[in-house]
């Protein structure tokens, strides 16, 4: 899967994590722990992060990183995960 899908599948699952149904928080919660143990998840969480801050409120998964690479709070992490 690539990084702009995973953005998208991780940003569904977060958004469940929040949910105040058990039925649907419950199944999200556990698909995060799963993922936290496989390589490149935290890079997805870093591009979602990075683009947020560049665009509050605007969070676009297809959106590139050109902008969050110059950006001061993720050039040290992304330069490292690039």
């Amino acid at each position: 899967m690539d990084i702009q899908s995973a953005s998208s599948v991780v940003l569904q699952a977060l958004t469940q994590a929040t949910s105040q149904d058990t039925a649907v928080l419950k199944p999200a919660e556990e698909q995060l722990r799963q993922w936290e143990t496989q390589p490149g998840f935290y890079s997805v969480l870093l591009r979602m992060r990075c683009l947020w801050t560049l665009r509050p409120g605007q969070y676009n998964p297809s959106r590139s990183l050109r902008g969050a690479q110059q950006h001061p709070c993720c050039h040290t992490a992304l330069t490292m995960v690039v």
